[in-house]
């Protein structure tokens, strides 16, 4: 079975970039990159990940009350594009809880950021 893996992005989307890259060359094989999701629009993530065509969500954290609602938006998305493994890459926000419950032991955070700026989110 082939894993459909969702990116979620920070600021730039270096590592989402490069693995994307990975995954096309057919270095990375049983898994595909499909979604990346990406707390601002217009930013070089996005951009990177139009160039490799992979579709991008935009989801602003501030806009949703709680985190739960928030873990909601994302879960509907992780469904809507039968995602089955979560990859952080640069994304500041914190995973709300009913995400992590969902996707336990298939998220992998590839470079978490200093505590200090990570508790603000």
């Amino acid at each position: 079975m082939r894993e459909r893996m969702a990116s979620m992005v920070g600021e730039s989307g270096t590592t989402m970039e490069f693995l994307g890259r990975e995954i096309m060359d057919g270095k990375l094989e049983g898994i595909g990159l499909e979604l990346v999701i990406a707390d601002h629009s217009n930013t070089p993530s996005t951009s990177r990940a139009e160039i490799l065509r992979i579709p991008v969500e935009v989801i602003e954290k501030a806009k949703f009350k709680n985190r739960n609602s928030y873990g909601e938006a994302l879960l509907r998305l992780f469904e809507r594009y039968r995602i089955s493994v979560i990859s952080l890459n640069g994304t500041l926000n914190i995973i709300p809880e009913n995400v992590l419950n969902e996707f336990e032991d298939r998220i992998f955070n590839q470079h978490p950021g200093p505590k200090k700026e990570t508790e603000k989110t």
